[in-house]
């Protein structure tokens, strides 16, 4: 089952604003921070539902159930100037 667009506006209400996720049509949710990180060399790993995300030097930083609940969860684990 996936994340409705009324847990998103609940999960978003605790986030920087950078963080907000949002879905990009026909792909799937992401954020304007994971969007930095990409460019940045982080990567998600999908399996089954459960994400891994590496930083750009290829080492796990965390894996957790569904991408939303990772992109949440990237605001605890980068440098806190990339959150502002």
């Amino acid at each position: 089952m996936g994340t409705s667009e009324a847990q998103v506006a609940v999960i978003n209400s605790t986030l920087p604003k950078i963080a907000h996720i949002y879905w990009i049509w026909n792909r799937n949710w992401s954020s304007d921070l994971w969007q930095k990180l990409y460019g940045e060399g982080w990567r998600m790993v999908s399996n089954k539902g459960l994400y891994t995300v590496k930083n750009p030097d290829g080492n796990e930083v965390f894996t957790c159930i569904g991408k939303v609940t990772a992109l949440a969860l990237l605001t605890d684990y980068v440098d806190k100037e990339k959150c502002r």
